[in-house]
């Protein structure tokens, strides 16, 4: 038991208790960090192809421009018509390079910043591989999962969980499947995005959209609370045990019992005669800090810092203080001009006394006076 404290107090008084766990966290922070965000667009590789779409395709009416696509922005504009049913339009994003499907199975959102004009909703598409039942040149065996979004005219950010995401129930009909049969959304083999017109979109209405930003993220707040949550148990678990320690040693140690000294610190008899020097000296009107020096027996380098450790204020201020609160007391006991009052307790300068006094007090020496007066009175 001895040797397990005494291993515990060397790696304490080395801090490898306290630094370890520390770099853990760190590492595990920095480690949760990586990919957190895949970007889809802006994307300076040009990775991922960009085109538009409608059902001009399927002999509808609908219309809609190229994408224009600039650093910063891709810009389209289409107008639906009612020729077929369910007409449609918009914005075709492929995931796939290089013949590769997108593994979106460890992020949990998708971040769309993006604004819509004319138009009170949009849809986001997006489509997977389902090994067994994709075909990749039969479009409609691509998994469709949809999620209808309240558009905005001014661009906002939009953060749509992969969790919203539901099958279409003109895709579960097309498969001939339900979502029991289909099971959870197969987001480890995306095909593509497709951003469209919503439900609610208006025909015969041009309808612009700008999308400034596609990304896919991952939120780590689940694994920042968890690491959180260990090193906070650990600190817990470390303190109980070295107090523990602590307590059961302290215990252990021979209490020898002695009469304390008690010590003046040289500072505070300092201070005290300083005090007393000002006390005694205050009406002088040529009481400086070397006087005071002489008098007190301490540097005249030392009283400004001593003065404003102990009061926070330098030496014109303390002086002042006293010398303003004699004023006071002869201002209110005796029948004396104002002047005499000031003369008194070291002021020499009637206009300066003045100043001081209603910029400590608030009030003139006048003003004091009669105030005193009439509350006596009452």
């Amino acid at each position: 038991m001895n040797k397990c404290i005494d291993t515990f107090l060397f790696l304490h008084d080395r801090r490898i208790l306290f630094i370890v766990p520390v770099l853990g966290c760190v590492l595990a922070l920095l480690l949760t960090q990586i990919n957190k965000t895949l970007t889809i667009f802006p994307d300076k590789n040009s990775t991922f192809k960009i085109t538009t779409y409608s059902d001009a395709s399927e002999n509808g009416a609908t219309t809609i421009t190229e994408p224009e696509i600039k650093d910063n922005r891709i810009s389209f504009e289409y107008t639906l018509k009612k020729v077929n049913p369910y007409p449609y339009a918009g914005l075709f994003v492929s995931l796939m390079a290089d013949s590769q499907f997108l593994d979106l199975s460890g992020y949990d959102y998708v971040s769309l910043e993006l604004e819509a004009k004319n138009t009170q909703t949009f849809a986001v598409y997006l489509k997977a591989f389902i090994d067994g039942h994709t075909v990749l040149d039969q479009y409609f065996t691509h998994e469709f999962l949809q999620k209808e979004v309240p558009a905005d005219t001014i661009s906002s950010t939009y953060r749509i969980n992969l969790d919203e995401f539901v099958h279409p129930e003109w895709w579960l009909e097309e498969n001939k499947t339900t979502e029991t049969k289909i099971g959870k959304p197969h987001f480890a083999k995306m095909i593509s995005m497709q951003i469209q017109n919503g439900l609610f979109t208006p025909f015969d209405t041009p309808v612009r959209c700008t999308v400034h930003k596609i990304a896919f993220v991952r939120d780590n707040r689940i694994a920042f609370l968890l690491i959180g949550a260990v090193t906070l148990l650990y600190f817990f678990a470390y303190l109980f045990v070295y107090m523990n320690i602590q307590k059961k040693m302290k215990a252990k140690q021979t209490v020898i019992s002695y009469k304390e000294l008690i010590v003046e610190n040289d500072t505070d008899k300092d201070m005290q005669r300083i005090m007393q020097s000002v006390a005694k000296n205050y009406a002088d009107p040529e009481f400086t800090v070397e006087k005071l020096a002489r008098e007190a027996g301490v540097s005249a380098s030392r009283i400004p810092g001593m003065l404003k450790e102990r009061f926070d204020m330098n030496f014109k201020q303390y002086l002042n203080i006293i010398r303003i609160t004699e004023a006071k007391r002869l201002l209110r006991e005796t029948d004396n001009q104002i002047t005499t009052c000031a003369y008194n307790v070291g002021y020499n300068n009637i206009p300066h006394f003045n100043r001081t006094f209603k910029q400590l007090e608030g009030v003139s020496p006048k003003e004091y006076r009669k105030k005193m007066q009439e509350e006596k009175e009452a």
